[in-house]
Order: structure tokens, then sequence, then C-alpha cells
């Protein structure tokens, strides 16, 4: 569990520090406001296509022309995890 003061979602440093450890299997973010945020691998975790794709939109979020931008292409992403065996809650 980790504090963002700013109340947004994961970024992918949060995403990626899940991948990286093989036995972490969760991880959650509470943001000054009361929001919560919940990433939880799953039985069908791939960890290998969750990287790649997160490397994907690293790259996005690098090019992006302001904070809104980026904000957006993390949910986007968010959105899409499933696919690679990961729980998202908000």
């Amino acid at each position: 569990i980790h504090n963002h003061p700013s109340g947004l979602t994961f970024s992918p440093k949060d995403v990626l520090k899940l991948v990286k450890r093989k036995n972490m299997v969760g991880l959650t973010a509470v943001g000054n406001g009361g929001q919560t945020y919940l990433i939880e691998k799953t039985n069908n975790f791939d960890a290998k296509s969750l990287q790649l794709a997160l490397q994907q939109a690293s790259k996005a979020i690098e090019s992006a022309n302001n904070d809104l931008e980026r904000i957006n292409i993390m949910r986007a992403f968010l959105k899409r995890v499933k696919e690679y065996g990961i729980d998202y809650n908000h």
C-alpha cells in the first residue's frame, strides 16, 4: 500500500514494480481525497506481455503534450490490463 497525494491512479513505475516482483500479488494506492486503487495478479498473469504493453504506454506518455493526455493514456492502459491477467479496481 502506498500514498498518491494527487489522488491519481497508478503510474507506469507502479505497474512495473508489480510485474518485476514475482512474490508481489497486488498493489494498492490511496489518494489524499480517499481515492483507492488496486491492481492484483490473477492466475492468468502474463508478465512478459504486460511488460511489453507497459513499455508502449510509457513511450506514449513520454511523448504526450500535457498532463491530462498522460493521465488519459495511463487510464486507457489500465482498462486493458485484464488481458494480461491483472484485475484493476478503482
